[in-house]
């Protein structure tokens, strides 16, 4: 095949533009969750993460193996050094400063989120709890980590079962059966359960193998080919990025862009547009930039009643990168395992990682146990709290919730047709039809006109055309 080159294992050669393809996916996410009109489809960023990571993450393990250095041991040590101590110190920071600024249950919240990602398990969490669009998404500082938590789940099986594949076929047969899998489940899923697609490692591990392949198969695609590559690549992922409406399994697409972009990236135009000294510069930190900016949108957004004018949000960007900065010169570096253990954050990084998850643990434990601590507030909040409780109560109740209304925690048998759906003779029937929405449609209309009869079908998700 004509322009791909092979090429050996042999060096761990630094790729420019690979660091610029992580800053153009942070950028995304970042503008994303500021809610600019220019980046609507932002939150896609997340998916060229992952197979950015699943070439890189690949590649080095191949390097190894064929070096005859590799150690599961030492490869799981790395990237604990790598993710963990960043992560520690955004969850303790995070939770710490809701002490301030969250009230006590979206509090208790966000402990019990941080402990579920401190264990590498948020996407659990997450996807237990409403949908990542939902309005409540907003509250929640830590929502990001789930992405963490779902490439933390890749790292545990990968490297096995990548390195104790004899031979070069098996390696290749195995990454392509693991990429047509996880593409058809997340096809076949993608409208029937959205939320799982979104969240869980299955229907994400075609664009990690994505990567995976082009670092199995040695591929590269270089002159004049490359740069179509790339220029195609990238136009593809400023509009994906920039649609306000999408296409039925963008991310589907995103990982066909992010494949076309990696097989470019030693071309001279992935040079020159991602191989660049700002884009290197942002790629570096990358990583700190993540964890930092979704908390402080989401504490900034507590503290000014959810509400972000224009310069806000660039004053926003300007906190992020500054905080990123912090992050990364002070904690993600000098923990880093890079040559030699030399310094004193070195020599000791194991213990004093272990230390420090213990207390973020014990924190966010605490935090959750007691409920988020709601006597910080005054007893005339604490009311309003409680009155607030009992409403929601209420509302499930004059709704029909798990009768009437379905969500994804109930089957469809639940629902009870002659008690929902069945008319009456002697009064007008009107059929309400829809999501949530008409669900509280229903219970004001019913209220409101005891002399209609109104009939409820109302599914999380549902529409009249559905």
């Amino acid at each position: 095949m004509t322009n791909i080159h092979s090429e050996v294992h042999t060096s761990r050669d630094f790729i420019p533009a690979l660091e610029g393809m992580r800053a153009l996916a942070v950028l995304a996410v970042l503008f994303y969750h500021l809610e600019f009109n220019f980046m609507a489809g932002g939150y896609l960023g997340v998916d060229l993460f992952f197979i950015i990571s699943g070439f890189i993450i690949t590649r080095n393990l191949l390097l190894d193996s064929d070096n005859g250095k590799f150690s599961l041991r030492e490869f799981y040590y790395r990237r604990i050094r790598r993710i963990l101590p960043a992560l520690l110190i955004t969850i303790l920071f995070t939770v710490l400063a809701g002490w301030k600024i969250i009230p006590a249950r979206e509090l208790a919240e966000t402990a019990r989120s941080a402990l579920y990602s401190l264990f590498s398990l948020g996407n659990f969490n997450f996807w237990m709890e409403s949908g990542y669009f939902d309005s409540s998404a907003q509250t929640k500082p830590l929502l990001h980590t789930w992405s963490l938590s779902v490439e933390e789940q890749f790292y545990v099986f990968w490297p096995a079962l990548l390195l104790f594949a004899h031979g070069h076929r098996y390696k290749v047969a195995i990454a392509t059966g693991l990429l047509s899998v996880s593409l058809a489940l997340s096809i076949y899923f993608g409208t029937s359960a959205p939320d799982s697609v979104f969240f869980l490692l299955p229907f994400r591990v075609h664009q990690f193998m994505a990567g995976a392949l082009i670092a199995i198969l040695v591929l590269r695609r270089r002159g004049l080919f490359g740069d179509i590559l790339t220029i195609v690549a990238s136009l593809g992922f400023l509009t994906v990025f920039s649609s306000i409406l999408l296409p039925a399994h963008s991310a589907l697409i995103v990982s066909a862009l992010g494949f076309l972009l990696i097989l470019g990236r030693e071309s001279r135009t992935s040079r020159l547009l991602f191989g660049n000294k700002l884009m290197q510069w942002v790629g570096l930190r990358s990583y700190a930039l993540y964890l930092v900016h979704w908390p402080i949108i989401v504490l900034y957004k507590y503290q000014n009643g959810f509400l972000i004018e224009s310069t806000d949000k660039w004053i926003i960007v300007a906190g992020s990168l500054a905080a990123a900065i912090v992050l990364h010169e002070l904690v993600e570096k000098p923990f880093r395992k890079k040559g030699e253990d030399k310094s004193a954050a070195k020599r000791f990084a194991g213990p004093i990682i272990l230390a420090t998850l213990f207390v973020a643990v014990f924190v966010s434990a605490n935090f959750w146990g007691f409920g988020g601590f709601p006597q910080r507030a005054s007893v005339a909040v604490r009311n309003v709290v409680g009155d607030l409780a009992k409403q929601k109560e209420q509302r499930l109740s004059n709704i029909r919730d798990g009768v009437c209304n379905l969500h994804r925690h109930y089957k469809f048998s639940d629902y009870q047709q002659r008690h929902c759906a069945s008319s009456m003779a002697r009064k007008p029937n009107v059929l309400v039809v829809g999501d949530s929405l008409a669900a509280d449609t229903y219970m004001m209309m019913s209220l409101s006109y005891p002399g209609i009869h109104f009939l409820q079908v109302s599914a999380a998700r549902l529409s009249p055309t559905t």
